[in-house]
């Protein structure tokens, strides 16, 4: 199946050829897991914004289940279980091609593909699983597109439905906690963490109840509540501690060191972004790693410790350069040019500048001008960055 998918994704088979040999795969374990495995990585592509995978995959995951769903077999209770299964990963197939659709503005064939998928929700036996994937889907899908209302009615019909597990509907107010935020209803946002938070603990998901607590404190700083935000993201920090959260300690201690700096608390700030560092580099996370190092060394260079900025600097400077980390490294170049410049290294300041913008030229143009329009903006305003900081040293 997924030897199918690259090639349909790659053009070296056509869409009826693959559902032609799609639709002879034998309904087995192994087959089976793939499916599954195969409709799931759809939907992850097609959230990632790379949708001609997206289309790929949910177009042999739909035959394959459309093949399954009548396919005849000696036991009756494997049977039942085969038709179920195979419905609600057809449902959810149909419901991402309509979506892929949509994104085209061939509104006609989506609403036909949205239909066919609820038909198959509608003859399934437990289709609550399946109508929170594609609701979540359509609810961030609408986010993208700036439809917070839109993702807010979705989600709460995803809220309605009597056999949502703990961990879904978490998942769910999770999700619509941040349309509301965008719907610019703040207070509701930060009660629908709340829930969030008690919904992951029912479920027994530590990870994800620290998550939405980390989420409201986010909101709280964004909205200008301090101190409520900063105490509650010294709690997430102590328990992300306690759990061994790597991600969550890192991105707490990340927010409380914007929350510092905001006051220019630059000693406070640097050590917040320095346990930060610490906590993305257990967590393997070279981005989030090059980022507090960074903010830590502009924090010392605030602080007028020049030797600590350097020693951070050079730290993040010294992690591999990879096409993920090139924006994130060049950023780090134009904090150490700021720094050389105030310790009277002209030509240096000059040289990391110029090694910067060219990072950034390189960036777009891998980009193209097909690729993420927001990515470009950010590497666009970076760039803009950059030449201001050349005019400023230079005078």
């Amino acid at each position: 199946m997924r030897q199918l998918t690259v090639d349909l994704e790659e053009g070296r088979a056509d869409l009826e050829r693959a559902r032609e040999l799609a639709s002879v795969v034998p309904p087995e374990a192994a087959p089976a897991k793939e499916l599954g495995e195969l409709i799931a990585e759809a939907t992850g592509a097609y959230t990632d914004g790379k949708a001609r995978y997206a289309w790929a995959a949910a177009s042999v995951a739909a035959a394959v289940a459309g093949a399954w769903i009548d396919r005849s077999t000696h036991l009756w209770p494997r049977r039942v279980a085969l038709r179920e299964g195979s419905q609600d990963v057809l449902a959810r197939a149909l419901a991402l091609l309509s979506f892929l659709e949509a994104d085209k503005g061939r509104e006609e064939a989506a609403a036909s593909l949205n239909r066919d998928s609820e038909a198959v929700l509608l003859r399934m036996a437990r289709p609550t699983q399946a109508r929170f994937t594609i609701g979540a889907t359509a609810a961030e899908r609408a986010l993208k597109l700036h439809r917070a209302d839109e993702a807010i009615a979705i989600l709460n019909r995803i809220l309605r439905l009597a056999k949502l597990s703990d961990s879904e509907r978490g998942a769910a107010q999770a999700l619509l906690a941040t349309a509301l935020h965008a719907a610019d209803r703040v207070d509701e946002a930060g009660r629908a963490f709340e829930e969030t938070a008690r919904s992951f603990q029912r479920a027994g998901l530590s990870s994800g109840s620290l998550g939405a607590d980390l989420e409201r404190g986010v909101l709280m700083a964004q909205t200008g509540n301090h101190n409520a935000a900063q105490s509650l993201l010294d709690e997430v920090a102590s328990a992300a501690v306690a759990a061994g959260d790597d991600a969550v300690e890192a991105r707490a201690q990340l927010h409380l060191g914007t929350i510092a700096g905001a006051v220019k608390k630059h000693r406070q700030a640097a050590e917040h972004f320095e346990r930060a560092a610490r906590a993305a580099q257990r967590g393997g996370d070279e981005a989030a790693f090059i980022v507090a190092l960074r903010n830590a060394a502009d924090e010392w260079r605030h602080e007028g410790d020049f030797a600590a900025a350097e020693r951070l600097i050079s730290e993040a400077l010294a992690v591999p350069a990879t096409a993920a980390l090139t924006v994130d490294l060049a950023t780090t170049k134009y904090v150490l040019a700021v720094l050389r410049h105030q310790q009277g290294m002209r030509k240096d300041a000059d040289r990391l500048l110029e090694e910067a913008a060219s990072d950034f030229e390189d960036k777009l143009i891998e980009l193209g001008a097909d690729g993420s329009r927001q990515a470009r903006k950010y590497v666009e305003g970076q760039l803009r960055t950059v030449a201001t900081l050349r005019d400023k040293l230079s005078r």
